[in-house]
């Protein structure tokens, strides 16, 4: 096991996407519009259960042979969640071990409180340099010491 001292930012204090949300029956057309339009890293659709669709599942959905007029809940992922109060380091390896470009930010009471997708996240990560060694131990490319 790596130990390390995490004392990081909390997502909550950072710059968050807005969560966009769209009806579950929404075309990859539309996701694609939205996502570019608004510069949010995920969209989530209101299908019942949390399916987030980001530029990757656009690719995949489109390398399958999709077209734009396609539902996208088919294409989608479950997203990965995370806490306000979690700290940036612990949701940017969430992120990583899930493989996917965003976490969803909720509150105490499970409120979308925003979204951090990996750009805004190694950006604060890389500002400062102390935790670009922690980010080499949570991606277990070396040991703490």
């Amino acid at each position: 096991m790596y130990a390390f001292d995490d004392d990081s930012p909390l997502v909550r204090d950072l710059a968050l996407a807005p969560v966009i949300t769209m009806p579950a029956n929404v075309t990859l057309g539309a996701v694609a519009a939205a996502l570019t339009d608004t510069g949010a890293p995920v969209v989530l659709l209101e299908a019942g259960r949390a399916v987030g669709v980001d530029r990757d599942d656009l690719v995949r959905a489109l390398a399958a042979g999709a077209q734009s007029s396609d539902p996208a809940a088919g294409f989608g992922h479950t997203p990965v969640i995370v806490e306000a109060h979690t700290t940036l380091l612990a949701s940017i390896s969430s992120m990583l071990r899930a493989g996917h470009d965003a976490v969803i930010v909720v509150d105490a009471k499970d409120r979308l409180v925003g979204a951090l997708g990996y750009r805004i996240a190694t950006r604060t990560l890389a500002a400062a340099s102390r935790w670009v060694g922690a980010l080499r131990v949570a991606l277990h490319l070396e040991q703490a010491q």
